[in-house]
């Protein structure tokens, strides 16, 4: 079997039993969540971005792709309720890179790095035809937030808005008028991790995870690994004002757009978490907070819109599946 017919579910499931012939007591938790966890509450994570699958130079200047991806990185650290510590930073440089080029990457690197305190540690350089950027992030935390503490009874939370990453990023590939997408395009170019919510909000918090595959895939992987049933209000979801121009614009025609950018578009990286709490604020700082669903005693994900509950399947964004195309192909835009 090839790995596009495995899927990335799949595959991440297979690599977890694969590498469950290794064990190390300093390790409290290996695969399965955002970061791994050691038993002194140091938490690492590393994550890849790659030129023409995660950005395109097109609308990406040198200095956004080195802010995007470290604030990619830190989400994995918020996404534990953890305070960073550090990134470590491998490099993927074509030989024919401009001095400058390299400049202006470092400098939008520093610039997260700097708001949230992380020192730039360390990495590697290799030469590689295309652009790419490996970083490994260290946090910690006393009581590091985990995806399997969801518990029966829990009201589940979001932060910000859902779709709107890719509100910007459409809004982008197709040219709209960037005055009317400011939100939605500084988001997708710099989704500034939600570190300080995630620790402002921590004695709330049960189970967490940041959103970066999409909102379905994402509550998949909070059910699973806390082994409840999760009910989304399709009705409560945080939609932006822009996201609707953007259909009017786009697809007046495709009366799913607003339920895909909404549920399976990725890269938001919002805090998705429960609390047995139903009365938190609705802002933490200028950051909408919703309470989008609650958890049952059960299992899987279900949605409820138009007061019928039907199963929600994790159609986020996968780099193994067979239709492996930008989310606005997938949509038939036009």
């Amino acid at each position: 079997m090839h790995l596009k017919e495995l899927g990335e579910l799949k595959l991440i499931k297979l690599i977890r039993k694969l590498s469950l012939t290794t064990f190390n007591p300093q390790i409290k938790v290996g695969i399965g969540d955002d970061c791994s966890v050691f038993n002194n509450g140091i938490v690492v994570t590393t994550d890849a971005y790659l030129e023409d699958i995660h950005f395109v130079k097109d609308y990406f200047s040198y200095r956004n792709i080195g802010k995007r991806a470290v604030c990619a990185t830190l989400s994995d650290i918020a996404a534990m309720a953890a305070e960073p510590i550090a990134i470590f930073i491998s490099a993927l440089l074509p030989k024919d890179l401009k001095e400058k080029y390299l400049i202006d990457l470092y400098a939008g690197i520093k610039t997260i790095a700097k708001m949230f305190r992380t020192q730039i540690a360390g990495g590697d350089l290799v030469n590689y035809p295309k652009l790419g950027l490996i970083l490994t992030a260290i946090g910690k935390a006393k009581h590091p937030k985990l995806r399997s503490q969801v518990k029966a009874g829990d009201y589940l939370y979001l932060t910000g808005y859902c779709g709107i990453s890719e509100t910007g990023r459409l809004a982008l590939k197709f040219q709209l008028p960037q005055k009317e997408f400011m939100v939605a395009i500084k988001r997708h170019l710099t989704p500034i991790p939600r570190i300080y919510e995630a620790l402002k909000l921590k004695k709330f918090i049960r189970g967490l995870i940041d959103t970066s595959d999409g909102l379905s895939t994402d509550c998949y992987h909070l059910a699973t690994e806390s082994q409840v049933k999760l009910k989304i209000f399709y009705e409560k979801l945080p939609i932006h004002p822009e996201t609707f121009k953007l259909q009017k614009l786009l697809a007046q025609s495709n009366k799913d757009l607003i339920f895909n950018l909404a549920l399976n578009s990725g890269e938001d990286y919002e805090l998705l978490f429960s609390s047995p709490n139903d009365n938190l604020p609705k802002t933490i700082g200028n950051v909408k907070l919703t309470c989008i669903g609650k958890a049952e005693r059960g299992r899987g994900v279900y949605l409820i819109k138009n007061n019928k509950e039907q199963p929600l399947t994790p159609k986020g964004y996968d780099h193994f599946s067979y239709s492996n195309k930008s989310f606005s192909s997938e949509l038939n835009l036009f």
